[in-house]
């Protein structure tokens, strides 16, 4: 894998700290190694520059511009599957952490880390390294994917099935049902209708109420 990388960013000084970073770093020969490719600052643009540039490690923000990066991208990695996808984001959001862990970003990171922290994870995923164990996305994906639930309500006054609880999980999320059938690698048609039988054993009109009533009983 190539040892370069390309950043997603509306701010020209996440560049510059990152590129002091690589020319200062402390971390050894891996960092000094790195390649920068460049900085997009728009979701529109980074198909072209990964097609362009042909990165190891993608760095993204979530949102640019006020528009979604997560969407986007998850056809970015269908289309270069060797490429890691890193979001370092100022957008400390549940919904978004589990969007990036259910289409397979490799990390999700927030601004607050240093940069020496992120050149780390950056060599780790070029490496082919797994994520640390206390990883932001692997304890999500653990999160999305367990099948027993602790919470307020009976499990037996609300007899959902396994696969029905997992799908309510990611509902109180606020995920799409393509964002669902790709973390738990099931066809949207399945979870369209693990869906409805859950708003049907809910008693609930939609996803919202379903949401909420997850939420309310301690189940997302």
């Amino acid at each position: 894998m190539r040892r370069s990388l390309l950043l997603a960013d509306p701010h020209p000084a996440i560049e510059a700290g990152i590129r002091h970073s690589l020319q200062h770093a402390s971390l050894g020969s891996e960092v000094s190694a790195l390649e920068f490719s460049g900085r997009v600052d728009a979701p529109s643009k980074i198909l072209e520059a990964v097609t362009q540039h042909q990165p190891g490690v993608l760095v993204t923000e979530t949102r640019i511009g006020g528009r979604d990066v997560l969407k986007p991208l998850e056809n970015v990695m269908a289309a270069f599957l060797d490429l890691k996808v890193i979001v370092y984001s100022a957008q400390d959001d549940a919904t978004h952490i589990a969007r990036a862990a259910a289409i397979g970003c490799y990390e999700y990171l927030p601004k607050t880390v240093s940069c020496d922290k992120l050149l780390s994870v950056i060599c780790c995923a070029i490496a082919g390294r797994p994520v640390a164990e206390d990883s932001l996305l692997k304890t999500t994906r653990t999160r999305l994917h367990r099948k027993t639930f602790s919470g307020n309500a009976n499990n037996a006054d609300i007899p959902l099935t396994n696969r029905e609880y997992q799908v309510l999980t990611h509902i109180a999320l606020g995920m799409s049902n393509r964002e669902i059938a790709k973390s738990l690698t099931i066809s949207v048609e399945t979870v369209k209708e693990h869906v409805q039988n859950v708003l049907k054993k809910l008693k609930v009109n939609d996803r919202t109420q379903a949401a909420v009533f997850a939420i309310r009983n301690g189940w997302s």
